[in-house]
């Protein structure tokens, strides 16, 4: 089956500042605070234990640093990153889908990418991202996608996302496969993974 959709949209500053503060506390700010967590837990049970509440306040200073380091750094990325975004005149995105892969085009250049060089799929309710790797994403406002486009970017990334097709049931490496059905395990398989390109 051979898909093929041109979709053109425009991000708002509003949506591009949404998309970058999901980012970032997504990928970031989640991990500075586990780990403000944990060094302030380690540092309240050293204190109970070893000096009886005495180094409570070093504990509670560390986590205060690591809290300002956080939103220094956070501050640094937003500005630099709508900086940027502030020197483009024209916002607006061109996305070309197939089963080869996606071709973008935008005022900074454009770009042909595989399918295999898409990681990841994080879905938000006005939002899709699709990582290319961990710093570098597409950015697809939702209200823009049909349903048929929804299902081909899941089926793509579900079936090729890390650069190789792969069996929803074992997880086996089908590429190469003749027919659809797992040589490992049995399952069935769409036979439009053969046709994407690899």
């Amino acid at each position: 089956m051979d898909f093929e959709r041109e979709l053109t949209f425009d991000l708002s500053d509003a949506l591009f500042r949404r998309a970058l503060n999901r980012f970032w506390f997504r990928t970031y700010g989640l991990r500075l605070i586990i780990c403000a967590g944990i060094v302030e837990l380690g540092l309240i049970c050293l204190s109970s234990t070893v000096m009886r509440g005495g180094f409570l306040f070093a504990s509670w200073s560390v986590f205060v640093i690591i809290v300002v380091l956080s939103l220094v750094n956070y501050t640094r990325y937003m500005r630099n990153s709508m900086r940027i975004r502030s020197k483009l005149e024209d916002h607006s995105v061109s996305c070309r889908f197939s089963n080869q892969g996606v071709s973008i085009s935008s005022e900074l250049g454009s770009s042909e990418l595989k399918w295999r060089a898409f990681e990841k799929l994080w879905k938000h309710s006005d939002l899709w991202f699709l990582f290319m790797d961990k710093n570098q994403f597409l950015i697809l406002p939702t209200d823009k996608l049909d349903e048929d486009l929804r299902d081909f970017i899941e089926h793509c990334i579900r079936l090729t996302g890390g650069g190789r097709p792969k069996c929803r049931q074992c997880g086996y490496d089908l590429r190469g496969q003749q027919t659809p059905r797992c040589p490992e395990c049995g399952t069935p398989f769409d036979e439009d993974v053969l046709e994407i390109e690899q």
